[in-house]
């Protein structure tokens, strides 16, 4: 899918969860961020929300600004992001400095 980008929203065991693919760049950081709150906000007070991010293919510093903003707001209301990482999305968390387990939000697992 290059040049794509697109986010599939499902039910895990009843819970929300999104599946995406493609590139997550500037140009589609906003999209993911509505997607990723409107996921947070349909879930059950209390419930993770599992992140299928093996198959993004591209991943930038605004992908991983709109994941952190995501974060702080699963933080607020006790719930972990549970991502599931393709090595383009670890590789920015390794660029920009970030280490997963500082951010209390996200639990992130590398294919």
């Amino acid at each position: 899918m290059a040049g794509g980008f697109a986010i599939q929203h499902i039910l895990i065991e009843g819970r929300p969860a999104l599946v995406l693919t493609g590139e997550l760049d500037l140009c589609v950081a906003e999209e993911f961020e509505r997607a990723l709150l409107a996921a947070l906000a349909a879930r059950e007070a209390g419930g993770d929300l599992a992140l299928d991010m093996e198959k993004v293919d591209f991943f930038d510093s605004s992908g991983l600004h709109a994941l952190l903003r995501g974060a702080r707001v699963a933080a607020e209301s006790d719930t972990c992001l549970c991502v599931l990482a393709s090595p383009a999305v670890t590789r920015v968390f390794d660029l920009a400095g970030v280490n997963p387990r500082s951010v209390p939000a996200i639990r992130l697992r590398a294919r």
